[in-house]
């Protein structure tokens, strides 16, 4: 028996002995293990530096808790595990409503702040300011004053109840059939609308009659009455009140550890007057109710020591506050205890419960599970609340817009101011007034106020975060976007394919060589060895293979990779990140040695069926005798019939190689294909429309001097490469009575939703022309139609005249030529009929009509691969004359009133797609008819537009055009294009600021390009890693097979050669051989690509027959780098003929007698 020392002796002599076979398995383990280690560690890098990349601009954190009170955060800390949390105390508001706060020892990490200048605070003195530092206040060791705020606005004071409470003396002796209070409070009632106030929004405040009121509601309506009127009311008997509504303040101050506390307090003060209210002396009952709001606040002085690189821009807070300044803890405690000194004091002041922002955050795959895990804490007791709009005004003061329900449960919003944590709401549209509520208040549901109500807290959950993140409680979109697991899936993918490829190379090849070996396992086998040592053999074998191809492969794929990070972090403008995911790399390591293993088991299991008779001595055949033919004189031997007959002769191996080729072929045509059309997405939805890095919006349509100031300043942020201005009138009125039956595109949309449906883009206008000769103005509309008193059927009776006139919503967007004169060129390389009069285009004489491209879903497209797949709407011709229609909205306390212009433009060009790039916005989804023209028109339908705004006024006419007037004032958009190497962070920020410098608003498009961009790059690599495996694994049994081939006919060879046949001879029939089969694989692999796009284009994508190849060559290969398709095709003919001429050359090079008895 042999001992397993001497197995494994034996397994190493027999490696030896077959070297070339041991070098060729062991080439191909490594190979494996090479794409491995390669494939998982430049996806593990591009994963990590795309996430580097967005931690940088957005945060570490992954989910925040925005307001948490004490014991929610302390019930964070129990729920949160396996994840770092950092907790950041408020200390306070300012009295510009800037948030101070602290820091622990997790936060500047969590939060990723950036300290640009000095160091954060040590001492109770000391502070750290977010700020650029181009402010002379905002420099290193300069001095600082920070006036803190707090306002504890009693809840019970600004409900209903709280008013009646106020006034309860009174009621005892407000009888409700008191005819003198009924009829004055209905005279108060009347004037405010009738039996009904019917606000903006169209909902009700009250019954619709006073008599429909229960006792609550009108005593509800008679304190919102004497508070709001504040005159004095005749009672029953002969009681008589005075002052209503008289408001006092007072002021005092205390002191607390070396500061000055000033409290003021504002209170309502009520008189009141008769025998029956005390009446004692006749002065009767005067006195305070109680206090309204109480307002804490003192001044402290902070040296500045640090500079933080402002941040709130990018982060995805949604207007919640962040804090603009950094304490120490310390000093964080003794704002707490300050603000609660006067509770000494004024027993009335509740508790001030301290609030503070939770960060928390695990690993990078953890945002959603953090999420769920403290949803629970944030949604405890927590069932309504307000949404605020905040609005920044200036001099410490803001203001905005909160959301609630009204009594029907639609939104309705109510503007507020505010100075510090306080917040006055005004209901402006029903009655005049206001009440106090803080932040906190509306955020928690607990204000109320008449007719509006808290919003129901919807339920959540991190999908829907992902979706519409609105709460307190938020998660990190932007730093950990839902797809942020597609790495892991390339990864996955990357295993599993190249662990299936090295199964089927390691088995292919040990099969092979096990054949070969089959006589000498059949001989070790008859000396004795048992099925079991044979077994331990092999296993020795594999053993060793393993044991050198692994560390060997890993150990190059780390090297390879570690070049390739450093060669493709010059694309990215942060540099790329080396990285390793131990755990998906191990994954692929044990992927790849089970495949081995299972490879090396499967065909060890050949070796055991291997009997010894046919191993070691095959019986020969019985040569069956048969009576000679007589000799024909046969055709003379050339080259090509010597070729045919050798595959012929070797059919086995010759398909085999035949495959072997074809695969090859097969795998390279593939990878070049998928790696370009990898940047498919990117190139529709980024490249093609030319889609802007940031666009941003006024609300209104700026004036000349104003834009080309705005010009300036944009291009004076660095890494802005260009800019796109233009004005816009959107959601014209077109009328369409004549365009409607000529369009099928307008026809389709009209069946599908007429006017009178929710997002309807056609509506009913009524007889204009009469409405504006007798009124000289435009009048009243009502969803979906406009009503217009008749003048020849005016009886008095108020009933309109409706003339139903089918109009269609369209956009006018008007370009500066001088400004952008490039625009010219691009329309006019666009046009597909009619010509440009430049002059009465910009006089807004004529337009351009963009009539785009639309499928069967009325999906529009300006995209020139879609022309074979959409339809063009041929009902817009050149010569017809549109009538616009603009409406510009008033807002009064009752209603919204509408005035209309008209003009009419003549079309003089049509534009379909675009025959190369897009133009942004054109290629934007387009609608069904967009005008290109000049600004006169759009100066003439709005007439209130051309304005110049400042910061305020631009952002609260932003809220009111969303709320109550849409495009009254046009538009103006500015399309801003980066330098695609730009430091993203630094020119977000840039542009963020100078944006809110002016009110606008920005849409960032920046990150969600580059993300696009990177997904195509990580896909790209994906599939040229796994062809590159792919090639070279077969590559490398091609060159094994071919050499095998040779070595089989040797004995062959060697009577040819004894026949005659030179070197020369053998090396010409090998071209002869490889170069048609070369090419064949060539065109079937060719052929079955164009298929399979065939396949795809006919049959999913229903593209006509008549237009496939165009419809093909701009979809599939627009772009395609047909110079590498053409280089490899090429290297691949001549390295199929080099790797079949290479083995016959040394076989062709040794004698006839040594390769016959071979």
């Amino acid at each position: 028996m042999l001992k397993r020392k001497n197995i494994r002796h034996i397994a190493l002599s027999a490696m030896r002995g077959r070297k070339n076979d041991t070098k060729l398995l062991l080439f191909v383990i490594i190979l494996v293990f090479l794409f491995i280690s390669l494939s998982q560690i430049l996806l593990a890098s591009i994963a990590k530096t795309d996430h580097v990349r967005r931690t940088d601009l957005y945060g570490t954190w992954q989910v925040m808790f925005h307001g948490a009170s004490e014991e929610k955060t302390k019930a964070l800390r129990k729920e949160i595990k396996d994840a770092s949390l950092s907790v950041l105390p408020i200390a306070g508001y300012t009295q510009d409503n800037r948030l101070i706060a602290s820091f622990d020892d997790k936060t500047m990490a969590l939060g990723n702040f950036k300290l640009k200048e000095g160091r954060l605070p040590e001492a109770p003195d000391e502070i750290a300011m977010v700020g650029s530092g181009n402010d002379a206040e905002l420099s290193i060791g300069s001095t600082v004053t920070v006036k803190y705020l707090s306002d504890h606005t009693l809840k019970h004071y600004t409900s209903s109840e709280s008013i009646l409470d106020q006034y309860a003396p009174l009621y005892p002796y407000l009888p409700l059939n008191d005819m003198r209070i009924v009829r004055e409070f209905e005279q108060w009632w009347a004037e405010k609308g009738g039996s009904i106030i019917k606000g903006v929004a169209g909902y009700e405040t009250y019954p619709r009659n006073l008599s429909e009121c229960t006792a609550l509601q009108y005593r509800a309506l008679f304190a919102q009455w004497m508070l709001r009127e504040s005159v004095p009311g005749s009672l029953a008997g002969a009681y008589w009140t005075e002052q209503f509504g008289k408001k006092t303040t007072s002021n005092d101050l205390i002191g607390y550890e070396g500061i000055t506390i000033t409290i003021q307090r504002l209170m309502r003060e009520v008189s009141y007057y008769g025998d029956e209210f005390g009446g004692y002396d006749g002065n009767g009952l005067e006195g305070y109710a109680k206090p309204w709001f109480t307002k804490v606040q003192f001044s402290k002085e902070y040296k500045v020591t640090g500079l933080i690189e402002p941040y709130e821009e990018r982060w995805d807070t949604e207007g919640f506050e962040m804090p603009s300044a950094f304490v120490t803890p310390e000093e964080c405690q003794f704002i707490h205890n300050a603000m609660d000194a006067p509770r000494e004091k004024f027993i009335e002041l509740p508790p001030y419960e301290p609030q503070s922002i939770v960060l928390f955050a695990g690993s990078p795959k953890m945002a959603s599970s953090l999420y769920e895990q403290g949803l629970p804490v944030y949604e405890d007791g927590l069932t309504k609340r307000f949404k605020i709009s905040k609005l920044q005004k200036g001099f410490g003061k803001y203001g905005g817009y909160i959301t609630g329900l009204d009594r029907e449960g639609n939104e309705v919003s109510l503007p507020y101011e505010g100075e510090g944590g306080l917040l006055k709401v005004e209901h402006p549209y029903q009655f005049r007034g206001y009440v106090y509520t803080t932040v906190e208040q509306l955020r928690t549901g607990t204000f109320y106020y008449e007719s509006v109500f808290p919003m129901p807290i919807p339920t959540l959950s991190a999908d829907k975060a992902y979706a519409s993140n609105e709460e307190p409680y938020r998660i990190n979109r932007y730093a950990y976007p839902p797809d942020t697991d597609i790495a892991v899936q390339l990864q996955t993918v990357m295993s599993v394919s190249l662990s299936a490829v090295s199964f089927c190379a390691v088995f292919l090849i040990s099969l092979t060589q096990l054949r070969r070996r089959s006589k000498r396992i059949a001989l070790t086998r008859a000396i004795g060895a048992s099925k079991g040592q044979t077994v331990k053999l092999l296993a020795w074998e594999t053993w060793y293979q393993l044991a050198f191809g692994v560390p060997l492969g890993l150990l190059i794929g780390f090297i390879l990779s570690f070049i390739a990070v450093k060669i493709f972090g010059a694309s990215y403008s942060v540099g790329m990140v080396f990285s390793i995911d131990v755990g998906a790399l191990i994954l692929g390591i044990l992927g790849g040695v089970i495949s081995v293993l299972f490879s090396m088991a499967l065909s060890g299991l050949y070796a055991m069926q291997i009997p010894l008779i046919s191993g070691a001595e095959k019986a020969p055949k019985k040569i069956s005798e048969k009576p000679r033919a007589k000799l024909r004189k046969r055709k003379k031997m050339t080259r090509l019939s010597l070729v045919r007959r050798e595959i012929t002769f070797n059919r086995g191996r010759s398909l085999a190689a035949f495959a072997l080729s074809f695969l090859l072929i097969l795998s390279t045509i593939l990878a070049v294909f998928l790696g370009s059309n990898s940047f498919a997405r990117w190139r529709e939805i980024v490249y093609l429309p030319d889609k802007p890095d940031y666009v941003v919006r006024v609300p209104y349509r700026v004036s000349k001097t104003f834009l080309e100031e705005i010009m300036e300043e944009i291009g004076s942020i660095t890494d802005i490469n260009r800019i796109i201005p233009y004005h816009a009138g959107e959601n014209l009125s077109l009328m369409c009575e004549e365009l409607l039956p000529k369009s099928p595109r307008l026809t389709l949309e009209y069946e599908k939703n007429p006017p009178g449906q929710s997002g309807s883009a056609f509506s009913l206008t009524g007889g204009f022309n009469e409405a504006l000769n007798y009124y000289k103005r435009d009048l009243y509309r009502e969803p979906g139609m406009d009503e217009y008193l008749d003048p020849d059927q005016d009886d008095g009776s108020g009933k309109p005249k409706v003339e139903e006139v089918t109009s269609v919503f369209v956009d006018l967007l008007c370009f500066d030529f001088d400004l952008y004169p490039a625009v010219k060129d691009f329309l006019e390389e666009a046009l597909a009929e009619g010509d440009v009069d430049w002059e009465r285009l910009t006089k807004g004489e004529t337009c351009l009509v963009l009539s785009p491209l639309y499928d069967d879903e009325l999906q529009s497209s300006t995209n020139r691969n879609d022309r074979h797949l959409f339809y063009r709407d041929n009902g817009v011709e050149v010569g017809d004359v549109f009538l616009l229609k603009g409406h510009t909205q008033s807002v009064d306390e009752v209603e919204v009133d509408v005035l209309t212009r008209e003009n009419k433009v003549e079309v003089s060009g049509i534009i379909h797609y675009f025959p190369d790039r897009g133009f942004w916005p054109l290629s934007d989804e387009p609608k069904h008819l967009t005008l290109i023209s000049g600004e006169p028109l759009l100066k003439s339908l709005y007439h209130l537009s051309g304005k110049r705004m400042d910061a305020y006024q631009s952002a609260l006419f932003e809220i009111m055009s969303q709320l109550f007037q849409p495009d009254c004032m046009g538009k103006s958009y500015f399309c801003l294009f980066a330098d695609p190497k730009a430091e993203g962070g630094m020119l977000d920020i840039a542009v963020h600021q100078w944006a809110a410098s002016h009110g606008f608003h920005v849409t960032d498009y920046r990150m969600a390009n580059r993300s696009l961009y990177t997904d195509a790059q990580s896909s790209m690599l994906m599939t040229v890693l796994l062809a590159a495996g792919v090639i070279f694994i077969t590559l490398t049994i091609l060159v094994n097979t071919n050499q095998s081939t040779a070595e089989a006919n040797k004995k062959r060879t060697g009577i040819l050669q004894a026949i005659g046949l030179t070197k020369k001879d053998f090396l010409v029939m090998q071209v002869h051989r490889a170069l048609p089969s070369a090419l064949i694989a060539l065109l079937l692999s060719h052929g079955f690509v164009a298929g399979v796009l065939v396949i795809i284009s006919v049959i999913f994508e229903g593209v006509s027959p008549r237009v496939l190849i165009p419809h093909m060559a701009e979809t599939f290969f627009w772009q395609y780098p047909w110079t590498i398709h053409a280089a490899l095709c090429i290297l691949f003919v001549v390295l199929s003929v080099v790797i079949a001429v290479n083995p016959m050359r040394k076989v062709a090079s040794e004698s006839a007698i040594d390769n016959i008895r071979d």
